[in-house]
C-alpha cells in the first residue's frame, strides 16, 4: 500500500482554504469526477474475472483492453467473449472454429517421421472436417487446466493434437523405387531405389470435331527422392506398372 502524502495534502488543503467559495466547489466537482471516473475504470477492469470459460477454460474475458465482460453461457457455463467471437457468436455453429483453433494449436508442429512429410507442418497434410473433428474444447477434456488470456489453448499442445490426428494409422515405410541404373537425383545425386512415385491419371484431350487425340500423355508422374526430397513430374501414355493411380485430373 502506498503510504499517504501527508504533507503534500495538508499544503493542498491549506492551498484550497485561500480560494473563494467559488473556486473551491470547482476544484471539489474536479476532484469527484477524477474519484468516479477512477472507481468506475476499476469497476470495468473488475469485470474481466470469472469463469472459468467453458469452452477454453479461461478466467479472464475482455472486450478490450481496460475493459471486462463475459459474452454469457449456454449449458455447459459461462462463455468468453474471444470464444463467442471464434463461435460466430451464441447460435454460431463451432466447426469454423474449431479449425481455427486446431491449425492455432498444431501451429508448425512436424508430422510423424513415418508419415514422409519431413519437416512440414502436419496441419499442411490434413483437410479442414478431419481437424474441426480431432480439435477438442476444455470443456471436453477430463482433468484439463484451464488457460488464461493467450493461452486459451494451453491445455492441449500440438505433438498431442498431431498424435490425436494420426491415431490408430500404422506406420507404414515407403515403397522406394528405381528410375534406371544411371538416372541420378538433380538434388542429391542419389541413384538406385530411392524414388517414391504418385500416379494420377488425365483426361485426354478432345479435338474440335469430337475425336479423342491419343498423342497426349495420359498420366502425370511425381517422382519424389526419398534423401533430399528433390521433386520430378513427367507424363507419359500408359500406366506405370505396379503404382495405383491416385485419381483423375482434367
Amino acid at each position: 500500500m502506498t503510504a499517504p502524502r501527508v504533507d503534500q495534502d495538508q499544503a493542498a488543503s491549506a492551498a484550497a482554504r485561500e480560494l473563494d467559495p467559488d473556486a473551491q466547489l470547482d476544484l471539489l466537482a474536479r476532484e469527484l469526477k477524477r474519484r468516479e471516473r477512477e472507481q468506475r475504470a476499476e469497476a470495468d477492469r473488475a469485470k474481466a474475472a470469472g469463469g472459468p470459460c467453458s469452452w477454453c477454460g479461461a478466467v479472464e474475458s475482455w472486450e478490450r483492453p481496460g475493459l471486462g465482460g463475459w459474452a454469457g453461457g449456454d449449458q455447459h457455463g459461462a462463455i468468453c467473449r474471444p470464444c463467442d467471437a471464434d463461435r460466430g457468436g451464441p447460435s454460431g455453429d463451432d466447426r469454423a472454429a474449431r479449425i481455427t483453433a486446431a491449425r492455432l494449436v498444431l501451429g508448425s508442429t512436424p508430422a510423424p517421421a513415418w508419415a514422409g512429410h519431413g519437416t512440414s507442418p502436419a496441419a499442411k497434410w490434413w483437410h479442414d472436417d478431419y481437424l474441426a473433428e480431432a480439435m477438442v474444447w476444455w470443456f471436453e477434456v477430463p482433468g484439463a487446466r484451464p488457460g488464461r488470456g493467450a493461452e486459451r489453448f494451453g491445455y492441449l499442445t500440438g505433438p498431442e493434437l498431431v498424435d490425436r490426428l494420426y491415431a490408430g494409422r500404422e506406420p507404414r515405410p515407403p515403397v522406394l523405387r528405381s528410375r534406371g541404373r544411371r538416372h541420378r537425383c538433380a538434388g542429391c545425386g542419389a541413384r538406385g531405389e530411392v524414388w517414391t512415385v504418385e500416379q494420377v491419371g488425365v483426361s485426354a484431350p478432345v479435338a474440335s470435331d469430337g475425336t479423342i487425340r491419343s498423342n497426349r500423355a495420359s498420366f502425370r508422374l511425381t517422382w519424389r527422392c526419398h534423401r533430399c526430397g528433390h521433386t520430378d513430374v513427367e507424363y507419359q501414355p500408359e500406366q506405370l506398372a505396379g503404382v495405383p493411380v491416385a485419381g483423375l485430373i482434367g
